[in-house]
């Protein structure tokens, strides 16, 4: 043979040493990958012999376009990197083409070459390796994975119509046409009536090879289906609201809050003060969040929960924190003081950061109070955020809320102590009720036709709510609570009210001021209290200074503790000229309050009890019921004329309802065991025990008297987010001695009920001259008989009242002189 001619079959042969294009086709591997048959003699078979190949020889063509499909998808799913080849080799000589032939043959099913460089390839992989890749395709989006089923489909498709008219004779376009149909079981097509039985097997193997194609279909539509639902269960994605309410963090105090949203909400009508929904951003578990809101809340107010952090950009902007129209910020209730106050500074930085709309507010709750410590981290990131809600001009403030921490809580209760039933206008005053029976703060813009009048014509403008003072233009604008009806109310100026609703109305006609003959004022004094302080946990030291601030001179207070350094403490009672004593031991202890003589006293301050809120009320009701049982025994045994006033702070609503059971009930099982002794004796015909009482005339073993904090801290931040200039407002009149307070005043300190024999009628107009008169704004009446769900704050002008002796009006003054 000549050199450089090759033998017949030699072109052939070398054909298939050369590497396909790039870009090749799945058929075309599969051309390459199985050579086509010849006969004995090297030539290629007859038409006659392809008619008649066997059908079986057909079908293996299906699995193997599905594996070129399946590594087609794979390879393509690597971003296409073993396609990326270099160029294709130069041609290898004839000769060493017909050497390498018979091997290239034997490791043809195994190595596919996809134009790689020199000794490179695109290896079959493994089994394992196969799995692996397979599962990878289920990370892929939805898109990916329908189009990597589509790779596979696609070659099957191909493969089993080239069988198909191999088999049937038939033409391409209806040979694939028929493989399509078949796979996609479109309706109509029948494979049980085929001609030939090769027909009838590899239109069985299309339709089965379909059927596993429509489940990994179906498979990864669900299994995307049931990834979207669980993202959205858990939060995974941003929100896209505008003028929201944003929460950030979550403590104890967190569901109160929404829930006086709520009601905030409901009684606001039309006047919507809070921008919905709200969305808390908490480092919590969201499924946790929700069930906890849907138990608190149910369906009253639209939450959104996500998990996050308030410090971390990312999550504030899922929950679009820069977009919202108010932002909460809760303080820390598991972190101590430093780790708290550095978790709020951070959160504060990152709001500055992320920026807000105009008008912006941002509330922030926490222990500190200004003027503390201007280094404190707190301190530092409201100064840098305040006047700004992020970085947008003109923005809204940011406004320190202190709810939590002892001091506000024992301000609180020392007010309580010194007037007992002061927690029934707390309540009404500081939270947004079911019922709607009480009234808040609100603030309100002087209109021009007011601007520069006295005070005394501007309170007498409205017909509802009570106007308490006024604050002037400005972020530092003066703040003035009960001024003289002389001074001027400036132009720009905001009016403080206290009104049952969140909108006032102007007097059509001028209020009634005259007033009928008044009797001489008397009792003007706050009396004077012995107060027996019970400190079981928490240092006694807030509660000492709060009553050191609000007592009156020559009052007493008893604490027992079992602290032996607690007697420091009582320096500050001693300074303000309160007598003071410590009983060291336990207050759960019988013997230390024995010790304590609580017959002596007059109300009983429960602080510090019990480490957790269930702890916290189960120590509560113990005590409660030791006191209870101490006052009966004085009482019995005429040691004490007088219930003991018990101040006690609860967690739940359920140890409200325990403490008010267990308290009428021993006051009706105590009044029905003296009813029977007396009927007893009557019925022996012996006198009276000398000294026993009418049980109608015994009081009560002790009057109780409950603070919710959680309730009422939630209630100060509502009103605060409502109207963050308000907050200024709460702190004078409940947070300290210098500025002005909240009092139950009797009737008779202003001269009433007027003089005369017969009760006579008031308009609520007249009471308040009457109050003026003395230089105190009233702002409603605690009627003696009727008990809490008697009182009424800011009724309307023209309401009528009878006083009676005993009746108490509450008053804002500055002091109870």
């Amino acid at each position: 043979m000549p050199a450089g001619l090759a033998a017949p079959g030699a072109p052939r042969r070398a054909a298939l040493a050369r590497p396909p294009r790039r870009g090749a086709s799945a058929l075309r591997v599969l051309a390459v990958a199985r050579p086509r048959q010849s006969g004995g003699d090297g030539a290629p078979p007859s038409a006659s012999a392809q008619q008649q190949a066997p059908a079986h020889a057909l079908l293996r063509r299906l699995p193997v376009a599905a594996l070129a499909g399946a590594a087609l998808a794979l390879a393509a799913s690597h971003g296409s990197r073993a396609l990326a080849a270099a160029p294709p080799p130069p041609a290898a000589p004839a000769a060493e083409a017909l050497e390498a032939a018979p091997m290239r043959r034997a490791v043809a099913p195994a190595t596919l070459s996809l134009g790689a460089g020199p000794g490179q390839g695109l290896q079959l992989p493994t089994a394992a390796e196969t799995k692996y890749r397979v599962l990878q395709l289920f990370a892929m989006p939805t898109v990916g994975k329908l189009m990597a089923v589509l790779a596979v489909a696609v070659p099957v498709v191909l493969a089993g119509g080239f069988a198909y008219k191999r088999a049937m004779g038939v033409p391409w376009g209806q040979a694939l046409t028929k493989a399509y149909h078949v796979m996609g079981n479109c309706p109509g097509i029948d494979i049980t009536q085929e001609e030939k039985t090769s027909g009838l097997l590899i239109s069985n193997a299309v339709y089965l090879a379909g059927m596993l194609g429509f489940a990994a279909v179906l498979g990864i539509i669900i299994d995307d289906i049931s990834s979207a639902v669980a993202e959205v269960r858990h939060g995974n994605f941003p929100i896209a609201e505008r003028g929201h309410t944003v929460v950030l963090g979550w403590n104890r105090q967190t569901l109160p809050t929404l829930r006086q949203i709520a009601l905030a909400q409901a009684q606001a009508g039309d006047a919507r003060p809070f921008g919905m929904p709200v969305v808390v951003l908490a480092d919590r578990d969201k499924m946790e969040m929700d069930r906890e809101v849907l138990e608190a809340l149910g369906t009253s107010l639209p939450v959104i929960t996500r998990s996050g952090s308030g410090a971390r950009l990312e999550d504030l902007r899922r929950a679009a924190a820069a977009a919202a129209s108010a932002v909460l910020l809760q303080y820390p209730d598991s972190a101590d003081a430093d780790a708290a106050a550095a978790e709020q500074a951070a959160a504060l930085a990152a709001l500055k950061r992320e920026g807000g709309p105009y008008g912006q507010k941002i509330i922030v709750q926490g222990s500190y109070t200004p003027g503390d410590d201007d280094a404190d981290p707190t301190a530092v990131a409201l100064a840098a955020a305040r006047g700004g809600g992020g970085v947008g001009p003109g923005a809204g403030a940011a406004e320190l809320v202190m709810t939590n921490g002892e001091r506000r809580l024992s301000q609180l209760m020392a007010q309580v102590a010194l007037q007992p039933g002061l927690e029934y206008v707390l309540g009404d005053l500081l939270e947004f009720e079911d019922d709607y029976r009480g009234a808040e703060f609100y603030m309100a813009p002087v209109t021009p036709d007011l601007a520069g009048r006295p005070f005394k014509e501007v309170r007498r403008a409205f017909s509802t709510g009570v106007v308490v003072g006024f604050m002037e233009r400005g972020p530092g604008g003066a703040l003035r609570l009960n001024p003289r009806d002389g001074d001027a109310v400036p132009a720009g100026s905001n009016l403080v009210f206290v009104a049952a609703g969140q909108s006032v109305e102007r007097a059509e006609a001028p209020v009634e001021t005259s007033l009928p003959r008044l009797r001489r004022p008397r009792g003007g004094q706050l009396r004077r209290r012995h107060i027996a302080v019970l400190c079981f946990e928490r240092d006694p030291a807030p509660i000492l200074a709060a009553i050191a601030d609000f007592a009156p001179r020559g009052s007493r207070v008893t604490l027992v503790c079992s602290d032996p350094n607690a007697k420091e403490a009582l320096k500050v009672l001693s300074r303000r000229g309160i007598k003071a004593e410590a009983v060291a031991g336990s207050p759960a202890s019988g013997a230390a309050l024995r010790a304590a003589r609580l017959e002596r006293a007059d109300t009983a301050v429960v602080w510090g009890a019990g480490s957790s809120p269930a702890g916290g009320d189960a120590q509560a009701v113990s005590t409660v019921l030791q006191l209870q049982s101490f006052a009966a025994r004085h009482l019995e045994a005429g040691r004490r004329s007088t219930s003991l006033d018990v101040v006690v702070c609860v967690n739940s609503t359920s140890t409200e309802e325990v403490l008010w059971h267990a308290t009428l009930s021993h006051e009706a099982e105590q009044a029905a065991a003296a009813a029977a002794a007396r009927a007893a004796d009557a019925a022996a015909g012996g006198a009276a025990r000398r000294g026993a009482r009418d049980p109608a005339d015994t009081p009560a073993a002790l009057q109780l008297h409950m603070l919710n904090p959680d309730q009422l801290m939630a209630g100060i931040v509502t009103q605060a987010a409502i109207e963050p200039r308000l907050n200024r407002v709460i702190a004078e009149l409940f947070t300290n001695d210098r500025g002005h307070e909240i009092y139950l005043k009797r009737a008779s300190c202003f001269g009433l009920p007027p003089a005369g024999a017969k009760p006579s009628e008031l308009s609520w107009s007249q009471v308040q001259e009457a109050v003026r008169a003395r230089g105190q704004t009233a702002v409603g009446l605690a009627p003696i008989a009727g008990g809490p769900d008697a009182i009424v704050l800011a009724p309307a002008a023209d309401e009528r009242f009878v006083l009676e002796e005993g009746d108490e009006i509450i008053v804002v003054a500055k002091d109870y002189r």
